[in-house]
């Protein structure tokens, strides 16, 4: 994990909005696996304010 600093100028998205789409190839995208349980999940959208219904396997 990095620190809260560094999140933006490593991932281009602030603290609070990183999405798992769109960032650089070399930064791991992690999912923990109890979200398997949910029928959707609403990961960051690119900033605080916005996220994206998708299903744990999209």
């Amino acid at each position: 994990m990095i620190s809260r600093d560094q999140v933006e100028s490593i991932t281009g998205f602030q603290p609070g909005g990183v999405c798992p789409f769109a960032v650089a190839d070399d930064i791991p995208i992690w999912l923990d696996v109890s979200m398997k349980r949910f029928e959707y999940v609403h990961p960051a959208g690119g900033n605080e304010f916005t996220s994206v219904k998708v299903t744990p396997s999209e």
